[in-house]
Order: C-alpha cells, then structure tokens, then sequence
C-alpha cells in the first residue's frame, strides 16, 4: 500500500535525522553546553515544554528534527570577547570537534545496530566470508553485473535475476552455473530459467567467447541467500559490512564531486526526498527485513554526506574548527554566517533542482 511507504518513510527519514541530531544534543550535555532547543520535525511547531533551559518541541513536519545549541552560531555576526561558560564557541576545540561529528557519529552506530538486527533475522547478502555458524536461507544465484551490449544483455538479462536452471537443469550453486555455460562452444545458445519479481522467465542467449577463451554470456553471478547469524556474529558481521560500505561510499562519493567539478551529468546518481521515497517505496514491497537494510544503507549516507566539507553541513562546520586549530585564533564569526548562509542557499537549490529531477523521473 502506497500509504504504508508514505508512512514508512517519514518514520525512516525521521529516526535518520533525530538519531543525528540525538548525538549533538547528548555529548552538547555531557560537556554542560547549552541547548536552547531540541525538536522532533521542523516548524511551525505544534508543541513545546521547557524543561531547565531547553524547550522540547514537537513540530508540523514530521522528518526528523534540529537541536538548537548556545553560540554554535551568534546572531549579531561577531565573536563575543567573553562567551558565556556554557556557549559552543566558549568551548575547548576538541570539545567543539565532538559535539560536531557527534551526529555522524550516531548514525555510524546506527547502521551497525540496523545491519545488527537485520542479520539477527535473516539478512540478504553475498554468501561470501561467512562465519560457521551462520544459517543460509533463500539461497540463490543471483546475476550480480552485466556487461553492456553482451548476449545475456541482448537477451534481456537484468541484475537481480535469481537462476534457477540452465539448459533445464537446475542450478544451485555458482559452480553448477559455470559447468552449464561452458558445455559446448562460442555461439551455441543457452536457455536460462530465472525468477524475477516473483515470476518464472525463460531467456535465450547466444554464449561468446570471453577473455581466457571460455564460452559465456557476459554476466558476473554471486551466491545470495538470507544470512542468520547468533547475536554476537550478527553485530560483528555489521560492523565488518558497515566498515566495507563506508570505504566503497566514501569511494562514490569522492569520484561523484570529481565528476561534477568536471562538468559532467551527475543527475542521474543523486536523489532527494522523493527519489528517498520511491526506493523506500520498493524496499516496503520486499519486506522487513529489505526496509531495515535500507535504513541501514540510508543512515550510512546521512553520515558520510555530512562529512563533506560544506555548509550548512557538519563538515562545513567542522572545517572552521579546523583552521582554528591551524591558525590558533577562530575565523571571526561574521565570515562563519556569511559562508554559512550562502552554502545553505546553495544547498536549498540543489535539493529543490534534484526533487524535480526525482518527480520528473517518476511521471515520466
């Protein structure tokens, strides 16, 4: 049901951003900084309670929240020669660098407590470098990659294919998938069986030689299945997973900057809250256990999309407590909100250029 994503959404974006916006409002506290406001949504708000000097709010737009901390940012555009005590900027730099990378952190450790349950559970992944005593349910051979203009691409292959038979004898293994596509020679045709969306098709192709020689058809296959693992392997297998996912986006991400400086099309590898929505949307159709992984996957973006150096993100504010550190004295504040307000105007236009990318993509 298209309102059970609507609200799966909403509730998946929203923990994301109150989970990051939990870990600056936490180590702020520990460090006796203080927080004028902690909202779940955004304005207008619906409802406040002050609780000692802070209001807790609840807002008109459920996704996610905002935490409002002393003199991160003073309003009259210049730094105070005598901030109060419990001010942000009156804070010690390695104070400060906590309380930014603080959010990051959080959804760090909540992608691996996700990952973590998801596994507990059953979690699709590659059966590759498993522990013993792992559980393998589901297990399929699944078409990982295709090379473009291939037979298994003419044939109409796609990624995500489970194969279940070749040349109508059944596959269970990846082994078994090759010791059917090598019998006979280039340009004999081969008859895949395969489940997609929950239907049997059947696909003709034509092999070719490939590099060493040997037929095939293009297409790279892995062995996935649904994971289960003991509580303790479980969270050890997330935190390897999440370790693994972090280097390949933070990889994705350093090569898509390169690529945008370069002036090339970048539209199509980037999403904003509806494209958020449509994948959300397809994770609901597959299930709990696709949800949570796709929360996982979510949350481990949030984090390293924050670490870019640019406001309004945290790594925008984390560059200025970095030149501090290096020049020993803080860039004066008014620079800080104009450099702030420019990249918030900036980031505004890209999220409204890609959510119109997004709806065009969706009606088209």
């Amino acid at each position: 049901m298209i309102w059970q994503s609507a609200v799966s959404f909403v509730v998946i974006l929203g923990l994301l951003v109150l989970v990051h916006e939990l870990g600056h409002f936490l180590v702020a506290r520990l460090f006796k900084v203080g927080v004028d406001e902690f909202g779940f949504g955004f304005p207008p708000r619906l409802f406040g309670k002050t609780i000692g000097q802070t209001v807790y709010s609840i807002n008109a737009i459920p996704i996610g929240g905002f935490v409002k901390i002393k003199g991160i940012i003073e309003e009259d555009g210049t730094n105070a020669h005598t901030p109060h005590a419990d001010h942000f900027t009156a804070q010690p730099l390695w104070k400060r660098f906590s309380i930014l990378i603080a959010g990051i952190v959080m959804n760090y450790l909540l992608t691996i407590a996700l990952l973590a349950v998801g596994y507990s559970v059953g979690m699709p992944s590659y059966l590759d470098q498993l522990p013993a005593s792992a559980r393998i349910m589901d297990r399929a051979i699944t078409v990982a990659d295709i090379t473009p203009d291939v037979p298994a691409a003419v044939a109409g292959l796609t990624t995500g294919d489970a194969i279940t038979a070749v040349n109508g004898t059944t596959v269970t293994t990846l082994s078994e998938v090759k010791q059917q596509l090598v019998v006979g020679l280039p340009g004999d045709s081969v008859t895949l069986t395969v489940q997609r969306n929950g239907e049997t098709v059947g696909i003709t192709a034509t092999t070719i030689a490939l590099a060493d020689g040997v037929p095939g058809i293009g297409a790279y296959f892995v062995e996935t299945g649904r994971v289960q693992l003991p509580v303790g392997q479980a969270i050890l297998q997330a935190s390897q997973q999440t370790w693994q996912l972090t280097k390949g986006l933070a990889l994705a991400f350093v090569g898509l900057l390169r690529s945008a400086f370069q002036g090339e099309d970048v539209s199509a590898a980037v999403s904003g809250p509806v494209g958020i929505a449509t994948l959300t949307y397809q994770a609901t159709q597959l299930g709990f256990v696709y949800l949570i992984q796709f929360a996982a996957l979510l949350s481990l973006n949030l984090a390293v999309f924050n670490l870019l150096p640019f406001p309004p993100l945290d790594g925008g504010k984390l560059i200025f407590v970095v030149l501090e550190a290096i020049v020993r004295r803080p860039v004066p504040m008014r620079w800080q909100i104009a450099v702030h307000n420019i990249g918030f105007i900036i980031f505004l236009i890209f999220i409204m250029a890609v959510t119109v990318k997004d709806v065009i993509g969706l009606v088209s």
